[in-house]
């Protein structure tokens, strides 16, 4: 936003802060239906441009607004609905999958680039493996072997990390 309201002068962003943070309070959230300042205040404040010179807030009219805990009511049923609909979106591309004890998966891996070692994580590979898993440890959990390496210790990893093994 700040880099929307100084594209001309890069200068002066700080003198468009107040406008910002107005604009930023008086937004209408999409889950609750309300802005900042209505849910604190009960009502949207006056704009920067309507204040006269002189300094004198103009009259503000009263809405029929209900009382600020009829306000937070009704907002908690709109972010109860929003939260369904969510998560309804963030499932779609979820599947699930719980792997058997013994079965071979494949492990994601999290490296580091190194200009050291000229190693760049972009070019690494994602996985690593085949694993096999040797028990769960929680429900989400398990311990992997690396049935290539039986000396080596065994390793943990979540089921969001892992994927089947397709030899």
């Amino acid at each position: 936003m700040i880099a929307q309201r100084s594209r001309t002068d890069h200068r002066t962003w700080d003198q468009e802060l107040p406008q910002i943070a107005f604009s930023i309070n008086t937004a209408q959230h999409e889950s609750t239906r309300a802005s900042a300042a209505e849910i604190n205040f009960e009502r949207n404040p006056a704009a920067p441009w309507q204040i006269r010179t002189e300094g004198a807030v103009p009259e503000e009219h009263p809405t029929a607004s209900p009382a600020i805990t009829e306000l937070w009511a009704e907002i908690k049923g709109h972010l109860a609905v929003a939260a369904k609909q969510q998560k309804k979106y963030y499932d779609l591309p979820r599947r699930p999958w719980k792997p058997r004890v013994g079965e071979k998966v494949l492990k994601r891996d999290h490296p580091l680039s190194s200009a050291a070692d000229n190693y760049a994580q972009k070019l690494a590979p994602k996985f690593s493996g085949p694993y096999t898993i040797t028990k769960y440890i929680s429900t989400n959990t398990v311990k992997l072997v690396n049935p290539e390496r039986p000396d080596k210790q065994p390793t943990h990893a979540h089921l969001q990390d892992l994927k089947p093994f397709n030899a």
